[in-house]
């Protein structure tokens, strides 16, 4: 079940003409090793608590050593405590910073999903366009991506994605607000990216008409030069810091880079490729 986060990255080594092997490897080879072991080590340990058993419990102490033990060297602490809701299965997830939400209060949010707030579909299911009370905020704009409820391959797997998503933070990476693991429904909530993504404004598939006049303030035709390459670094410096926590991104392209209401890119879907069965060969 948890056999994707124990693949440890191979030793960078150096092969001498003749097919031998040396001992020495790069300072930025075991540099990059180092990091991506103590990532990948704190992942295993909450995921492990993730899919422990209700009866399996730590004490306060333990549970505080953890939460300190999950954060990433040189991100940012999470925007809110970590989230200490016990699932109907009995799983821990109380390592997990994102807020846990109702099928039923993500419903109500999206207007019951109708057709008005829809805003796209993709390879892991519909997004719409929803309003929530979080953290003191009144009518907090959002994106509730309600996955194909065929498409992901277990329970364990969904908490274990969220658990991940939730402990990633760079300011070019849509930010995962909340999720909700309720009978078969899988949910998850993101910060709503005003101008959608940049597949729409490379290809002008999008008009006023798309989004409330409060959030249309995108250019019209083509995208200057300048904010071409605004994009492209920032795009650039999403997927470096993925990189450098071993998180492979699986789905780079232009519909999966979002832009908010001053085109500032945010990389969204990094990870879920690993949701969806393995096509059959």
């Amino acid at each position: 079940m948890l056999s994707w986060l124990r693949r440890f990255p191979n030793d960078v080594i150096h092969r001498k003409g003749n097919g031998t092997t040396t001992g020495r490897r790069t300072s930025s080879s075991t540099s990059w090793r180092n990091k991506s072991n103590s990532f990948t080590a704190r992942i295993i340990r909450c995921a492990s608590s993730v899919v422990d058993t209700a009866g399996r419990r730590h004490d306060d102490d333990d549970d505080d050593d953890e939460d300190d033990d999950c954060r990433l060297p040189s991100s940012p602490p999470p925007p809110a405590p970590p989230n200490h809701y016990n699932n109907d299965s009995g799983r821990n997830t109380s390592v997990i910073s994102a807020k846990a939400f109702s099928f039923r209060e993500l419903a109500d949010a999206a207007g019951n999903f109708r057709q008005a707030n829809f805003l796209g579909e993709g390879g892991f299911g519909r997004v719409y366009k929803a309003r929530l009370l979080i953290a003191g905020e009144d009518d907090l704009p959002v994106a509730i991506k309600q996955l194909d409820r065929n498409g992901f391959q277990g329970n364990n797997e969904f908490m274990v994605e969220v658990l991940m998503l939730s402990m990633l933070h760079h300011p070019n990476l849509v930010s995962l607000i909340g999720y909700c693991a309720e009978g078969d429904q899988r949910l998850l909530v993101y910060e709503y990216m005003a101008l959608g993504s940049l597949e729409d404004h490379l290809l002008l598939l999008r008009d006023d008409d798309d989004h409330d006049n409060d959030d249309s303030q995108q250019q019209h035709g083509p995208l200057p030069w300048r904010t071409r390459m605004k994009i492209a670094l920032g795009a650039a410096r999403g997927l470096e810091y993925l990189h450098e926590n071993t998180v492979i991104y699986r789905d780079l392209k232009s519909s999966n880079i979002l832009l908010d209401q001053d085109y500032n890119p945010k990389l969204s879907d990094f990870g879920l490729a690993k949701l969806l069965p393995r096509p059959a060969h």
